[in-house]
């Protein structure tokens, strides 16, 4: 079986600027990602899936496979669904994982863990989030809670799985067959929620998030 983990990064992220090149102790927020691939010693290949040649430095630097995808998928009209096909296309392998290089707090035992866990249950696609014991609405409308009984107890709530993204994770043959088909595959097939802990789930989209994770990092990178 190989599996095969893909770093995505894009250069031009419209939040943050530059975000994957922005500094968390002395290195750019991409390298996070790499180094719990490498380290957690799952994956035959780590390639970094760029779409400018900016990334090659940091590929190099961790030597990893540096793959710059089609400008098309470099944009941002560009779907998830789509940057995996290309590269399942490109990599081929029997199971695919999106590290996600915006969630610096990983560390690669929880990479190891995930991968173990998706392969161990057969799921076909999965996703990495939290199970949240909190009431929850969608357009105003109560999702696991009564509006007619007493308020619940949040521990006696049907829990929400909310999605992390830390990481994504596909047997190609099957997520091949549902993109070809129907031109969009993410979720599908004998779907995982696999869930892991805060630290993991923490992402960087804004500056702001990057400074409150530099406040943290010392507390994870030591402690764990």
């Amino acid at each position: 079986m190989k599996i095969i983990a893909m770093v995505p990064g894009r250069y031009g992220s419209e939040r943050f600027k530059k975000k994957n090149f922005s500094n968390l102790n002395g290195s750019p927020l991409m390298s996070y990602a790499l180094n719990s691939s490498i380290e957690s010693k799952v994956f035959d290949k780590v390639i970094l899936n760029g779409d400018s040649d900016e990334f090659l430095k940091i590929a190099n630097s961790h030597n990893v496979e540096f793959y710059k995808r089609p400008p098309y998928l470099g944009t941002s009209d560009a779907r998830s669904d789509d940057v995996v096909y290309d590269f399942i296309k490109k990599f081929g392998g029997d199971i695919i994982v999106w590290v996600n290089p915006i969630c610096p707090l990983m560390t690669s035992k929880t990479v190891k863990k995930v991968v173990e866990e998706f392969i161990e249950n057969d799921y076909e696609s999965a996703i990495t989030g939290r199970k949240i014991y909190s009431h929850t609405n969608i357009n105003n409308n109560p999702v696991n809670y009564d509006l007619n009984n007493k308020f619940a107890k949040t521990q006696d709530l049907n829990p929400i799985f909310l999605f992390s993204y830390s990481v994504m994770i596909w047997k190609t043959s099957s997520f091949l067959d549902k993109y070809e088909k129907d031109k969009s595959a993410f979720i599908f097939g004998n779907f995982g929620e696999i869930e892991v802990d805060f630290f993991s789930s923490l992402t960087v989209k804004y500056e702001h998030d990057l400074e409150i994770i530099k406040g943290l990092y010392p507390l994870v990178y030591n402690d764990r």
